[in-house]
């Protein structure tokens, strides 16, 4: 049995230092708060359960709704097969003991997500393809999932990325978007952990551009 149990500590520690390799991977910087956090999060994920309920002391010393917040996205964006039920907010104003609940989606969609994170999040960039849909604005998030899916589905091996660019964009106002490259970025998480190139910053015209 103690041998059992430190296989499984041993398999937890090694699980935990790699999610925490790939959030850093992403361009992040985290502290000691955030990865304490993260240690619960994974360690959930990396059993059996379909729904997370952690508690989180928001009267501690620098744990704030923000910062929760971020370690939520930190954890979403390589392991989108969980959804939020309930987190805390600034505008909420929460204090004391808050619960951030999360529940995991149906085993049966487990296998499409992890390919999914698989492409958009590789272990090498270098060798990977990146298809940016390059515009100045759309009329609807719709448009852009419907874009999305298309193109996942005809170029299947590369990261399908949405790139805005310019302020034409019809659902986020400036002032909403602030020192980021992609305005995509402001609504939604991170599409993937490589760097975009810098000559995506210089198209202005609706294209679909392949950058190896």
């Amino acid at each position: 049995m103690r041998g059992l149990r430190k296989i499984y500590f041993q398999f937890i520690a090694v699980a935990c230092l790699q999610g925490f390799l790939t959030m850093l991977a992403l361009g992040q910087e985290m502290n000691r708060e955030m990865e304490l956090i993260l240690k619960n999060f994974i360690s959930v994920d990396l059993s059996d359960s379909i729904r997370m309920v952690q508690p989180i002391n928001l009267d501690e010393k620098n744990i704030t709704p923000a910062l929760v917040g971020k370690t939520i996205d930190f954890f979403l964006t390589t392991r989108p097969w969980w959804w939020v039920e309930n987190e805390p907010y600034e505008l909420d104003n929460p204090r004391g003991e808050f619960l951030v609940i999360m529940n995991r989606f149906s085993k049966e969609f487990i296998p499409l997500f992890e390919r999914l994170v698989e492409t958009q999040y590789p272990r090498n960039c270098t060798n990977s393809t990146l298809l940016a849909q390059v515009t100045q604005g759309f009329d609807s998030f719709g448009n852009h999932f419907y874009e999305y899916a298309n193109n996942k589905g005809s170029f299947q091996s590369a990261i399908v990325t949405p790139y805005m660019v310019g302020k034409a964009v019809s659902f986020l106002d400036d002032e909403d978007c602030v020192h980021k490259p992609n305005r995509f970025e402001c609504a939604f998480l991170s599409a993937t952990n490589c760097t975009y190139p810098d000559k995506l910053t210089k198209v202005r015209i609706l294209w679909l551009i392949r950058v190896y």
